[in-house]
């Protein structure tokens, strides 16, 4: 409805399109009984834990392009709202700091940030011991990662996950935004990474509106915990 002006329901959609033979992304059958993940119960609060993650996608394949560029992208966890979102050719410290950045500068720092054990959010506990002669002298206990350092100076805690089911908002976060990114992208003409950051801001603003919890649209949560230093320069500290 919204890019075709077709306005249908959701039944009368699906009858189509099971006609056709066209087999929903999201429909599956659970085969072979699998580890059930309890859901983890959301902050109460904004700004007091903010999910980080990378992925790699065909985010212009309607353009023909079908090479796999790095979304990354930061939610919110209490709230399920994006707070930043940034584009490159990989998953790299860069793009993570890109989110760290917007994140600042559109709500505050907040007080913990949920990730994977990703090489640039830690070091392999093998190598956390070898460290070098000037951080022994620095009274420096187990070797960290730049981005590591980084959040210990702004004072936000990291807390490291030990599998995808462990940061479900963002992997959901993740599933909504390759079906809906490359749609919003060619409606408006977008086609490169430049772009694409260029213009990130909006799809921010456009998916909030459609996905925010209701609880923070309808200012249930008890106020927020994102905390203001002034400009964070994301080159300055990487």
């Amino acid at each position: 409805e919204e890019f075709h002006d077709i306005k249908i329901s959701y039944t009368t959609l699906s009858g189509i399109m099971k006609r056709a033979g066209i087999r929903s992304p999201e429909g599956h059958k659970i085969k072979n009984k699998k580890k059930v993940h309890r859901m983890r119960i959301r902050r109460e609060h904004e700004g007091e834990l903010v999910q980080i993650d990378g992925t790699p996608y065909e985010f212009f394949k309607k353009f023909g392009d079908y090479h796999k560029y790095t979304m990354h992208g930061a939610v919110d966890d209490a709230t399920s709202k994006l707070t930043a979102m940034y584009m490159t050719e990989n998953e790299c410290l860069y793009g993570i700091m890109e989110l760290v950045k917007q994140t600042e500068r559109r709500h505050g720092l907040p007080c913990e940030m949920y990730m994977d054990r990703a090489a640039w959010a830690c070091v392999t506990p093998r190598h956390k011991k070898e460290l070098s002669l000037v951080e022994q002298l620095a009274g420096v206990h187990e070797k960290r990662t730049q981005f590591q350092r980084i959040l210990s100076e702004l004072n936000i805690n990291q807390i490291l996950a030990w599998s995808p089911q462990a940061k479900g908002r963002v992997e959901r976060m993740w599933r909504t935004v390759q079906g809906l990114y490359p749609i919003w992208a060619f409606k408006r003409g977008i086609k490169t990474i430049e772009d694409a950051n260029k213009h990130m801001d909006e799809f921010i603003d456009y998916y909030n509106r459609k996905f925010a919890s209701i609880t923070y649209i309808e200012g249930k949560l008890g106020g927020e915990d994102f905390i203001t230093y002034g400009y964070f320069d994301a080159e300055k500290n990487a």
